[in-house]
């Protein structure tokens, strides 16, 4: 068997997660914690429901390579160079409840084969900064219990509104999408996430989002839009109102809230995206344009310059406008 790994690595490894691990677990050196560096030399049967536990350079989990690991509730592949799951990487492991995956060189192909495949009782599933470049549905469908989903770091550009199951993921709490790729979000990206309530997709590339994404998850409390390139437009006028009303009700949080700072606006004053409201927003739309057309014989130049002259003369009242215009044209001024 590889080398054991000190107590307080063993422990390190979970500290992020060790809220969501079941109260019999306690991580300590010992049987109770399977430490595999190299796959083929940990297996061993266990009738002990503790975690199992590795950092090294397991590139693939091979069909019944856990096997034997029934009572397993928490295994931890983080921090190897896994590139190829099988849909039996975890068969048998009726009870795993917690299963961290993060740090790897997972892809959505790789998870396509079915790992997650009758996981039921699975509760977090950790697949953070991976080189996973979309999600569909499929992936959880059979995930009912989850609860905690980290999917930070990876390479996601789009939430569809297929990404996640309208059913598969109806108790899930918590949805870590940050520092990934999104610039684009469907209002019903997350439909079927009906008890989220954290929800985070700071440090991505989100110009605007329609506020419907975020409107129906009743339950959510814990909002975190930061560091992303807002376009401070009347586009995002809606999205700035719902979260305007968020962050007033007191049960609600908006991570730095007051600081999503605008990339761009139509509005130099408008900065923020809180700061954007009916009055200040610019539709595109009313943008003013000057047509100037030929008079006779008259250049587009002498055109411009002669009612440049005719308003200052409007204007300040004088009645010496050049032949060419008569008062008619000051009413246009006026």
């Amino acid at each position: 068997m590889g080398q054991m790994l000190p107590h307080q690595n063993v422990a390190s490894a979970l500290t992020q997660y060790d809220q969501h691990l079941p109260d019999a677990v306690t991580v300590v050196q010992s049987p109770k914690c399977v430490l595999f560096p190299i796959m083929p030399c940990f297996i061993r049967s266990t009738d002990d429901s503790g975690p199992a536990v590795t950092e090294g350079s397991i590139s693939t989990v091979q069909p019944g390579a856990l096997s034997e690991l029934s009572n397993v509730t928490v295994i931890s592949l983080s921090h190897n160079q896994i590139s190829a799951l099988d849909q039996n990487s975890f068969r048998n492991m009726p009870l795993l409840q917690t299963l961290l995956l993060d740090h790897n060189l997972l892809t959505l192909r790789a998870l396509e084969g079915g790992a997650l495949t009758n996981l039921t009782r699975l509760e977090v599933l950790a697949l953070g900064n991976n080189l996973i470049d979309r999600i569909n549905s499929n992936l959880f469908k059979d995930t009912n219990s989850l609860r905690i989903l980290k999917l930070e770091g990876n390479q996601i550009s789009r939430l569809d509104s297929g990404s996640f199951p309208l059913t598969g993921l109806r108790v899930l709490e918590s949805l870590d999408l940050s520092d990934n790729f999104i610039n684009y979000l469907d209002k019903n990206s997350f439909r079927g996430l009906i008890s989220l309530t954290t929800l985070d997709l700071s440090r991505n590339s989100l110009q605007s989002a329609p506020y419907e994404a975020f409107s129906y998850l009743t339950w959510l409390n814990n909002l975190n839009l930061d560091l992303n390139t807002w376009n401070c437009s009347c586009q995002l006028l809606e999205l700035a109102d719902f979260l305007s009303a968020f962050i007033q009700e007191p049960d609600k949080t908006l991570y730095n809230g007051r600081r999503l700072v605008c990339v761009s606006a139509d509005n130099p004053a408008v900065t923020t995206v809180l700061e954007l409201t009916e009055a200040n927003c610019v539709p595109s739309n009313q943008n003013i344009t000057v047509r100037v057309d030929t008079r006779g014989s008259i250049t587009p130049q002498l055109y411009i310059r002669d009612l440049a002259i005719t308003g200052a003369v409007c204007f300040t009242g004088e009645k010496t406008a050049p032949d060419i215009y008569n008062y008619a044209a000051c009413s246009n001024f006026t």
